[in-house]
């Protein structure tokens, strides 16, 4: 839900994070997530400073590999009838290199259960484990 070179921007969707067939539910909770880290980040900054936020590039590689890890489950849908789950059948003219990419922006392949688990226990460590946050005045 952020990245690195883009400071203090988040995006909730679907993309590297669970799918549901409630999407305001997923839009809740990912939504809820950030609230935390903007609110953490505020405090670890201080008074009267404000948080610049961004994720460290080995917190960007190892969650890209959290995902990648399941994207074989998703690898029989290239194949399918053209629909927006695999770029219109374009899936299978790309390149090994663009089907990593694409992997590597997949969804968590694990369940909604196991995504709101592995954000809570993120939480629940504390002190923003891959984030990195700098006060500016």
């Amino acid at each position: 839900m952020c990245s690195r070179d883009f400071p203090n921007l988040f995006w909730p969707g679907p993309l590297q994070a669970a799918v549901g067939a409630n999407q305001i539910f997923t839009l809740d909770t990912l939504t809820a997530h950030i609230a935390y880290i903007i609110a953490e980040a505020t405090r670890m900054a201080g008074p009267g400073k404000k948080a610049v936020i961004e994720p460290t590039a080995e917190a960007l590689e190892e969650w890209a590999m959290k995902i990648m890890a399941n994207a074989a489950t998703f690898a029989a849908m290239a194949g399918c009838t053209p629909s927006y789950l695999n770029r219109e059948a374009e899936m299978d003219e790309v390149s090994p290199e663009m089907r990593m990419k694409a992997a590597r922006n997949g969804v968590w392949g694990y369940g909604f259960s196991s995504f709101l688990g592995t954000m809570e226990a993120w939480r629940a460590d504390g002190g923003l484990r891959g984030l990195q946050v700098t006060a500016v005045a």
